[in-house]
């Protein structure tokens, strides 16, 4: 199962081929604060095999066959739904029928990122929270001080000039290891000097600086999606990682969206 939830309706479509729709919660960020929303999710023509009525994630449920299909459906057109899906969803019978293009992990989970007004803001935030907790005879090079739900970010920039090769360091080693198991993903760096003791170090995976480079134009706004993850001590830097970027707001996205699905 790609989600959890709880099963509301079972069909027996052929043979032994059932439909099932399970109803889902999903939390997101949307202006900086925590939201949530529900839809069902309908997989269609499968081997159901599971018993009781719930589903849990990654859970075996049965067994999928060529005429197998999946998608979400809910009764409004919810901005969660409406940022991550990639095709236009089908209004029928009172539900927006979609394309759950957010059930894929490796598709950037746009509204996971909880979106801040400031960068400057944030990573002070980071550093102070990290200076008031750690244990001063610590004498490491480095210290991943990663909490999610203060941490993953979305934030407005501007950038000068593009990502130059990044410097490869313990610090940014040590956190490619821990959260992305790949030594090695992060070939590029844009520096931003704030004045403090520590400079942050945004790190851009391979492929991104020619992407930007092809569709950015510097000095606009840039909407990157990042986590803030580790102190370098041995550099006085604090390592940042992008996970992608984008030249509109979520919030624009959602708008444009709706307003076209709505005509």
């Amino acid at each position: 199962s790609p989600v959890s939830g709880r099963v509301v309706a079972e069909k027996i479509e052929t043979g032994d081929e059932k439909s099932i729709l399970v109803l889902c919660r999903q939390a997101y960020y949307l202006g900086g604060k925590e939201e949530s929303c529900e839809y069902e999710l309908l997989l269609k023509n499968f081997k159901y095999d599971a018993k009781g009525g719930t589903v849990e994630r990654e859970a075996a449920i049965g067994t999928i066959a060529a005429t197998t299909r999946l998608a979400a459906r809910s009764r409004v057109l919810d901005p969660y739904m409406l940022r991550n899906t990639t095709a236009k969803p089908v209004f029928k019978d009172g539900f927006w029928y979609f394309f759950p293009a957010w059930l894929d992990p490796s598709r950037l989970q746009a509204l996971s990122f909880r979106q801040v007004g400031s960068f400057e803001a944030a990573v002070a935030d980071f550093y102070v929270r990290w200076a008031r907790e750690d244990e001063k005879d610590d004498q490491s090079f480095a210290t991943i001080h990663y909490f999610p739900e203060l941490d993953r970010i979305r934030v407005k920039i501007k950038l000068d000039a593009y990502p130059v090769p990044a410097n490869r360091t313990q610090a940014l080693g040590m956190t490619e290891l821990n959260f992305y198991r790949n030594p090695g993903l992060f070939v590029s760096e844009s520096r931003f000097p704030m004045g403090g003791t520590y400079v942050p170090i945004l790190y851009w995976q391979k492929g991104f600086k020619e992407y930007l480079e092809k569709e950015y134009v510097l000095g606009n706004e840039l909407y990157v999606y990042c986590s803030i993850y580790t102190l370098d001590h041995a550099n006085k830097a604090i390592v940042v990682c992008v996970r992608d970027f984008a030249l509109k707001s979520d919030e624009d996205v959602i708008a444009e969206r709706k307003k076209d699905f709505e005509k």
